[in-house]
């Protein structure tokens, strides 16, 4: 049974479907209208107009007039909606003139605001870095970065792989260094190639930035490398236990000391590698900011539950020269997180610039066990535990390399 509108619909096919004198190209019409019964009324009709212009334009031609504009504004339908737009965008765009003159008035505004920072932070970061050429044994990247791999390792054996590097930690070498000036060039080179001969036949990072800022691929991104032992780190809702098989390993060859932040020796060449290496790995492989840090935060003791096993960078790396955010003023999530404890020792090998951070973590951790109705000893045995099965758990399934 029809409804009242079906009918109307049908009156207004049949009329307009006697203009049309070609009987193929009438029960095409028909067809195209009886598709549309279920459609909005306005519409109906509209697409009803359309399929008799389809059928015969010399039919509709004799269309009364309020019919021939529903139709050519039907046909005309993107085109319309893209002026729309267009308009909206010309509309929006108008108060601006007035905002850019009172500006002028009062003089230019030196200050970004965050939220102007933190949008030119997340474009560096997302900026892609792709392979130019391979010329030789060296890589050359858009940015500028070149990559040596003539010192790539090749192990006897089976490797483990990474199937996906989601981080990078970045060391230095602690490796004897020779003063750079030119009465020291020969032993600046030799001591040079000695580190990096042994960083291969250890494979211990992936990349090496030396002293003249030349970057060398020791390990390939798609297997190990030996560099973060026991390892945490914690961004937003990640956690990463052992990092060797999720993170690359990046070391600048310096050495750290505690009354040095960051190190004497780190060479401005090296930074501005290390910053391009960095652009180059995070493009690559689409690592998040979050992900980027350091030995000094993540190695820690197991055995007696204390961070700090390793403390190279010594709360001293160059992250604003990194163009990264600086996680020294975050809580250290190997104490917030896994309950963690840390020693003097651990505080005199970092000049105590990871204080803050500690005490962040601590008050972390107190807040947690409050919440629970635990005592903050209770509390951090628990989290202790968890850490503990989570890295039987993780060794478990870790394939033999």
């Amino acid at each position: 049974m029809r409804t009242d509108h079906q009918s109307t619909d049908w009156e207004l096919i049949d009329r307009y479907g006697s203009l049309v004198e070609d009987p193929v190209e009438k029960l095409k019409f028909v067809q195209r209208c009886g598709r549309t019964l279920p459609t909005a009324r306005w519409r109906r009709r509209a697409v009803t107009l359309e399929s008799l212009w389809l059928a015969s334009r010399r039919a509709a031609k004799e269309l009364p007039a309020r019919d021939a504009v529903l139709l050519w504004t039907f046909r005309h339908r993107q085109a319309m909606r893209r002026l729309s737009s267009a308009a909206v965008v010309c509309l929006l765009l108008l108060p601006l003139r007035g905002v850019s003159a009172a500006a002028k008035r009062r003089g230019p505004n030196l200050r970004p605001s965050p939220e102007a920072a933190l949008s030119f932070d997340a474009a560096a970061g997302s900026s892609r870095v792709w392979l130019v050429e391979t010329i030789g044994h060296t890589e050359l990247y858009s940015n500028g970065l070149r990559v040596g791999n003539d010192l790539r390792s090749r192990p006897a054996g089976t490797v483990a792989p990474i199937e996906r590097p989601v981080g990078i930690v970045f060391h230095t070498t602690e490796s004897d260094l020779a003063p750079l000036e030119p009465d020291h060039r020969e032993q600046l080179r030799r001591r040079g190639r000695d580190l990096l001969e042994y960083v291969r036949r250890h494979r211990l990072y992936h990349f090496v930035v030396d002293r003249f800022g030349r970057a060398w691929r020791i390990v390939p991104e798609n297997e190990v490398a030996h560099h973060a032992g026991h390892s945490v780190w914690v961004f937003g809702d990640q956690v990463h236990v052992d990092l060797n098989g999720s993170f690359l390993g990046v070391a600048l060859e310096a050495q750290s000391r505690p009354e040095r932040t960051p190190p004497a020796d780190l060479t401005a060449a090296q930074l501005h590698t290390g910053r391009l290496l960095l652009e180059m790995l995070r493009s690559r492989w689409g690592i998040a900011e979050g992900n980027c840090t350091s030995h000094d935060l993540v190695s820690v003791n197991p055995d007696r539950m204390l961070v700090g096993h390793h403390t190279d960078w010594a709360g001293g790396f160059p992250y604003r020269e990194m163009g990264l955010a600086n996680p020294y003023a975050q809580a250290l999530g190997s104490i917030a997180r896994f309950g963690f404890g840390y020693d003097e020792a651990f505080l005199e090998a970092t000049g105590g610039r990871l204080e803050q951070a500690i005490r962040l973590a601590e008050a972390a951790l107190e807040q947690q066990a409050g919440e629970r109705g635990l005592s903050t000893r209770r509390h951090r045995r628990q989290l202790q535990e968890q850490y503990r099965r989570l890295k039987r758990s993780a060794a478990a399934a870790r394939p033999e390399a």
